[in-house]
């Protein structure tokens, strides 16, 4: 019992540290200041961690989904082996690349570690501090746009700094009126990066607008219409964000060499799925950091060796987007694909609901157009960016696990047992009672719970 309660102390207080950790110097500071290790460190840390507990805890509860995901990227590391498009290290390497943050996101929710409210309190303070530290290079980003360029390579790096600080501050934040004016405030600076982000900022002020009552998660015709208008939105954002890349140009014509690196590789991605329409082209075979490090001959073969940001010798662009490269999965693996975030999603809103917890429904609504509209300009899902907020995402259905665990118990638990007195040394550990001077019963329910953990 004590090894476990140490082993629990070690998941919810230590994981705090890794997350600000994989959040500061992992996508904060990853360009700026040329720290391109940490989020390979991190990821040894994370993996350390969950060994740890499953040593310690003995839990094999693995979810259903991951299991089923794992046995899929098996399936497909076959399959590229048998078509062979690039060397096997190549694909050995964009197995383990694609696979990172399916496995970040179950993990984190199988260990479901909490955050205490003293580490919100710091952890917001500081999200808010490295905000006004970055403002000043959007605002002069406004006058000479090669700012970006130069200090963290794109743009679209700027925006996902802004929006993962936006994020982490509003969950750890009390969602008062005053928390959600200063998160729109925040992410409202990823405007002065892109104007194309003004319609995700918009579709944000909505759902942050509108959820502002716990009292509309009580109505299911209400939340439930909310949130369909919510993905016509984000749906028609997307049509309009990927339209515009495919004709982004580079110079004024019509030919295929007036066409950006990046409208070219969309426009390529389809005549590779029209050549392999079901299960794809195979892994590192295109629009992959693998494909363009090892270089596969589909580039040689589809005329892209010619084309500058995706020659041999100038391949800065190949892994410049996500959609692209889901061509290597096919037909099979994009409906999959989807399958994966509609039912993380839709099952993460309606358990939230159940539980009236709106602070919640809003960050994951938003976290899901993010990730959805951000993928169109940016590989941010196997990036080291998604990396972080497939860590953040499972934090979040961690703590759906968590509330679930508390209410079993205490429904379990006898009404006598409920009624002693409070241990208050578990309150001083999990820092979740600093402000109870004398403890009604749900508090003590919730000590008892604790506890029992």
């Amino acid at each position: 019992m004590e090894v476990e309660r140490i082993i629990r102390n070690i998941t919810h207080h230590y994981f705090f540290y890794l997350f600000a950790f994989t959040l500061f110097f992992g996508v904060s500071l990853y360009h700026t200041a040329e720290l391109r290790f940490t989020d390979h460190l991190s990821n040894m840390l994370l993996l350390i961690i969950y060994g740890l507990f499953l040593y310690f805890t003995k839990r094999r509860d693995f979810h259903p989904a991951a299991i089923i995901t794992l046995t899929i990227f098996v399936l497909y590391l076959g399959y590229s082996f048998y078509l062979s498009h690039n060397k096997p290290q190549a694909i050995l390497l964009d197995f383990l690349i694609q696979l990172r943050p399916y496995i970040t996101f179950f993990i984190v929710s199988q260990m479901a570690p909490s955050i205490s409210d003293t580490q919100k309190r710091q952890m917001a303070r500081l999200c808010f501090l490295l905000w006004l530290l970055f403002l000043p290079i959007g605002a002069y980003g406004l006058y000479l746009p090669d700012i970006y360029r130069s200090i963290m390579n794109r743009p679209e790096n700027f925006v996902t700094i802004i929006t993962s600080l936006s994020l982490v501050y509003l969950y750890c934040s009390d969602f008062s009126t005053t928390a959600r004016r200063r998160f729109l405030l925040m992410i409202s600076a990823c405007m002065l990066a892109s104007p194309l982000f003004i319609g995700l900022f918009l579709l944000i002020c909505g759902i942050v607008l509108y959820f502002n009552r716990r009292s509309i998660l009580n109505s299911w015709i209400r939340s439930g219409i909310a949130t369909g208008v919510i993905v016509l939105i984000a749906t028609y954002i997307f049509y309009i964000q990927l339209t515009n890349n495919l004709s982004l140009s580079d110079a004024q014509g019509g030919s295929l060499s007036a066409l950006s690196p990046q409208a070219i590789l969309y426009q390529t991605s389809l005549k590779v799925w029209r050549d392999f329409p079901v299960f794809g082209s195979g892994l590192a075979s295109f629009a992959t950091y693998a494909s363009g490090l090892y270089y596969s001959p589909l580039y040689t073969e589809y005329g892209l060796h010619t084309v500058s940001g995706l020659a041999p010798q100038a391949r800065h662009s190949v892994c410049d987007m996500y959609y692209p490269s889901l061509v290597q999965f096919g037909l099979t693996g994009i409906v999959l694909h989807l399958l994966f975030w509609v039912y993380i999603v839709c099952i993460s809103l309606w358990k939230y609901k159940q539980q009236r917890n709106l602070q919640h429904f809003v960050i994951v609504l938003i976290l899901a157009c993010v990730l959805f509209i951000g993928n169109i300009s940016d590989s941010l899902f196997t990036s080291h960016k998604g990396y972080f907020m497939m860590m953040f995402f499972g934090l979040l259905t961690g703590n759906l696990r968590q509330n679930e665990c508390h209410a079993k118990r205490i429904q379990s638990l006898p009404e006598e047992y409920l009624s002693e007195e409070p241990l208050w040394e578990d309150h001083i550990e999990t820092e979740t009672a600093s402000s109870v001077k004398y403890p009604d019963k749900t508090t003590l329910k919730i000590t008892v719970c604790n506890k029992t953990l």
